[in-house]
């Protein structure tokens, strides 16, 4: 691989990554959904969210970095859980382009 390649590569992967979690970013997810529901023929499309009801006070108690590590965690968790054929994004990232952007 060429070094232009290499640098390529890893601007796609900040691009559609979350930051801390290494999941994929809220953009991809928009993008996954509205691809499966365009190509589902009115079958229905299974989306399972997830809240974590009380994270607030792990941040507000423990700090910001404990709360990032436990995100980070999490999301290495349910990422091997759902193995490499169920795709995993955290919608509550950053998402640096499109109607998400964060300034």
């Amino acid at each position: 691989m060429t070094e232009e390649h290499l640098r390529n590569a890893a601007l796609k992967r900040a691009a559609e990554r979350d930051r801390l979690t290494g999941l994929f970013n809220r953009c991809v997810f928009d993008r996954r959904l509205a691809e499966a529901v365009r190509h589902s023929a009115g079958t229905p499309v299974t989306v399972m969210l997830l809240d974590l009801d009380g994270f607030k006070d792990i941040n507000d108690t423990l700090g910001h970095l404990v709360g990032d590590i436990v995100l980070a965690a999490l999301g290495q968790r349910l990422q091997a859980e759902a193995g490499d054929d169920i795709f995993v994004a955290r919608w509550g990232g950053d998402c640096r382009h499109g109607r998400h952007r964060i300034a």
